[in-house]
């Protein structure tokens, strides 16, 4: 199962609604670039959350790069590892620059603004935009009698001349170790530009330096939407150096209900300024009621959910009839952990729990 998968990032999101995205996402897109999964982030209404943190924390509005966390805060010092005007790529239509980068040792999070440098005659489109209420482009809906459906961009509405423009991103340390920053969102400025949030991390942490790379694909279309132009790749590589903010605890369980097919093995979780780390390693036995399997919401002794976020899972191998899997997600950074948390062993795909696991805090 893929990093940051939608049935890991999101528990009740039907396996036939993530596949419908890939396809919406692929028609749209119509460019030389890598398939990108939308994260759940730039797919869910958000809800106002009250996140309650231990120690001192900043809020996300005040650095743009960490709009995209919308869901947990960062804490004091996240501001730190900022950087600002990482590169800028251009053509004689749109300039494409990496305003903000935060680098936190596992994770990347990027801030990117696109210019039009001729915006009355020709305004950008980004396949990652929400468009489709904005009367200057057009859609073709289609629905399937399964009730599944797709959507299809068909260009602007004016008459206009466009710019469709895409940006993919690798980050790699020096031991080859990759983080493919596959979450993303945008949103329109009233100017014209068009404002990029990319996300993604690591399932482990990385080397001293990471080198970051954007790529940058721009077209000229026609109204509707044929290519009329491709312009040059752009390419933007900026180096990031890695700063030891990490603060890391083993999670030991020390009760549990009896689960005949499930068992808690052992955990982790790395702390740094921007956000938290979980990783979950457990043994499961597949049943016809739970054929999706299971994933942890963590929780603090008084009951408080600790905010958690995207996440994947990985399998291991097979011992003794049951299945070895990893799931790492990304949490609510804090300051410090009290002396025990709970782990809540959650059905995927149902509004159930298994069990409730009481794991003891144990600093690294």
């Amino acid at each position: 199962m893929n990093n940051k998968d939608y049935r890991a990032a999101v528990p009740d999101m039907p396996l036939s609604f993530a596949r419908k995205m890939d396809e919406t996402l692929e028609r749209i897109e119509n460019m030389e670039t890598k398939k990108r999964k939308m994260s759940p982030r730039a797919l869910i209404i958000c809800a106002i959350l009250v996140v309650t943190l231990i120690g001192s924390a900043i809020a996300a509005t005040e650095y743009r790069v960490f709009d995209i966390l919308w869901h947990m805060n960062p804490l004091g010092g996240a501001e730190n590892l900022i950087e600002k005007n990482v590169g800028v790529y251009e053509n004689e239509y749109v300039r494409v620059a990496i305003e903000e980068a935060a680098y936190d040792g596992q994770g990347v999070m990027l801030y990117i603004r696109a210019t039009p440098l001729k915006p009355e005659t020709h305004p950008l489109y980004s396949p990652i935009m929400n468009t489709e209420n904005d009367s200057d482009w057009v859609y073709k809906h289609t629905e399937y009698e399964d009730g599944s459906g797709m959507i299809e961009f068909l260009g602007r509405s004016d008459g206009k001349d466009f710019v469709s423009f895409g940006v993919s991103v690798t980050v790699e340390d020096e031991n080859g170790k990759e983080i493919w920053l596959d979450a993303w969102d945008a949103k329109k400025e009233a100017d014209g530009s068009v404002i990029l949030y990319a996300d993604g991390f690591s399932d482990e942490k990385l080397g001293d330096t990471a080198v970051l790379t954007a790529k940058v694909r721009s077209h000229l279309c026609a109204p509707d939407a044929t290519r009329k132009t491709s312009f040059p790749e752009g390419e933007i590589i900026h180096t990031m150096p890695k700063v030891d903010v990490t603060r890391n605890y083993k999670l030991i369980p020390v009760s549990a209900e009896e689960i005949a097919h499930f068992d808690l093995i052992e955990g982790e979780i790395s702390f740094t300024p921007v956000r938290g780390y979980m990783k979950i390693r457990y043994a499961y036995q597949e049943r016809e009621d739970e054929p999706m399997g299971v994933t942890f919401k963590p929780y603090f002794p008084d009951g408080m959910e600790i905010v958690d976020g995207s996440g994947g899972q990985t399998l291991l191998g097979e011992e003794n009839g049951f299945e070895l899997w990893e799931e790492l997600s990304e949490i609510q950074s804090y300051e410090t952990l009290p002396e025990t948390i709970t782990i809540r062993v959650k059905v995927i795909g149902e509004a159930r729990y298994l069990c409730d696991v009481e794991c003891r805090v144990v600093a690294q």
